[in-house]
């Protein structure tokens, strides 16, 4: 439910839940907490000194990340796809060396110790080039993998050059066969479990990244369970599909916010970091506006296999080159749609991309808001439940919440919150 404006106030939101108030600044993220009895006692007389949104300066959008897309050919044909599933323009290429040392000395000359994602595709259909970016970049490194074709020499080579490795796991074999399906329309479930094995027990640093649909939805506590006890992952990603053309990739935003609400206290006792968990929560912990949700605003370089460039790798089909930063200026700060909504300190702007795609030019992700809303209303009363005072400290949030905002291996949520550093 959405919270009550304080009258007299430029920032405070109250959330009430039985004979508790929660007091909440939009724009500092401070919390305190107290009875209803004394909030309707003051609430005439309430005043708000902090500094309003026109007050805030988004820190300048640099360059921070660089996503390889080393190929367009993938050995399995997922159903929600947004490379297969939209029309294309680079179909079937592989990165030659020439690319990828243009991605080498950009990545050493602007991006100093930024992030490098490895993605196809299938990105390890092209190991020659994928080997050849991780043994000459020194730096925090994610390869994007479906694992079918792992083997021992891949997994310790990755190992070997500490490359953080995503394998995509929608769930058990009953559910990830579903979507995850080879070109020949057989299941891919046996081969990928297979190749994460491999990578573990190469000592590799190995997250889990599903893409959440009609297949998983209703058993997502079921399959992060599964996970959690028979893969011990780094990490967990819980991804929206993105829009695609030929394929109806919309889910109901509010049966995913309530299953995320139901995951959050999962990891919670686990400890594990859930990529769109973590990232919303953090700027509570560490009382930090969050300016940009996705990197794509101005802070990543998408280099296809032909050396074109994007900002955004859902652009590859609608799109012939983007400059990086097109996106750079579309941030919640900035957007009047944006300005009254009480979760926007933690937002970030969720997708530009779906947003313009699902509801039209120049409209924001309307799954994001409502998501973000929902999660923000839950953290705000966890808070209050574990921290058992009427204002919890920072160092007592991040000595709370520490493993629950930093993914391990990686000082950051892959391709999110990079102005946010390790707390």
């Amino acid at each position: 439910m959405n919270p009550e404006f304080i009258p007299n106030t430029k920032n405070f939101f109250s959330f009430r839940r039985n004979d508790m108030v929660a007091v909440f600044n939009k724009v500092t993220l401070e919390k305190f907490y107290l009875p209803l009895s004394e909030f309707d006692g003051k609430l005439l007389f309430w005043h708000d000194d902090s500094p309003d949104l026109s007050e805030l300066v988004a820190p300048e959008a640099t360059l921070k990340v660089i996503q390889a897309v080393v190929t367009t050919t993938c050995n399995c044909r997922c159903q929600y796809c947004q490379l297969y599933f939209n029309p294309q323009k680079a179909k079937y290429l592989a990165m030659k060396r020439e690319v990828a040392d243009r991605i080498i000395s950009t990545y050493r000359n602007r991006t100093k110790n930024g992030l490098l994602i490895i993605t196809g595709g299938e990105p390890l259909l092209n190991w020659d080039i994928v080997h050849y970016l991780i043994e000459r970049i020194e730096g925090t490194k994610v390869i994007f993998t479906n694992a079918t074709i792992v083997d021992k020499e891949i997994a310790n080579q990755l190992s070997r050059h500490r490359g953080n490795v995503l394998v995509s796991f929608d769930g058990t074999k009953e559910i990830h066969d579903v979507m995850r399906k080879y070109q020949n329309g057989r299941g891919s479930f046996a081969d990928t479990i297979k190749g994460y094995y491999a990578l573990k027990d190469s000592d590799c640093k190995v997250g889990i990244s599903t893409v959440v649909n009609s297949h998983n939805i209703n058993y997502l506590e079921q399959v992060v369970g599964y996970f959690l006890d028979k893969l011990h992952p780094e990490s967990i990603g819980l991804n929206l599909p993105h829009y695609t053309q030929y394929f109806d990739n919309s889910i109901d935003a509010c049966l995913y916010a309530e299953k995320l609400v139901e995951i959050y206290h999962i990891a919670k006792q686990s400890g594990i970091y859930i990529d769109q968990i973590g990232r919303r929560l953090k700027p509570l912990v560490t009382e930090e506006f969050r300016f940009r949700d996705c990197s794509a605003c101005g802070e990543k370089l998408v280099i296809y296999p032909d050396g074109r460039i994007s900002n955004c790798i859902n652009l590859i089909g609608f799109s012939g080159e983007n400059d990086f930063d097109i996106w750079k200026d579309r941030i919640p700060l900035n957007l009047n749609a944006c300005s009254k909504c009480f979760a926007i300190g933690i937002c970030g702007g969720g997708c530009v991309f779906d947003g313009i795609m699902f509801y039209g030019k120049g409209k924001v992700d309307e799954q994001n808001c409502l998501i973000t809303k929902r999660l923000l209303e839950e953290f705000i009363w966890d808070i209050y439940l574990t921290c058992k005072t009427r204002k919890p400290s920072k160092t007592l949030l991040k000595k709370k919440y520490a493993k629950l905002i930093n993914r391990n291996g990686l000082r950051m949520s892959v391709g999110h919150d990079t102005q946010l550093q390790r707390v």
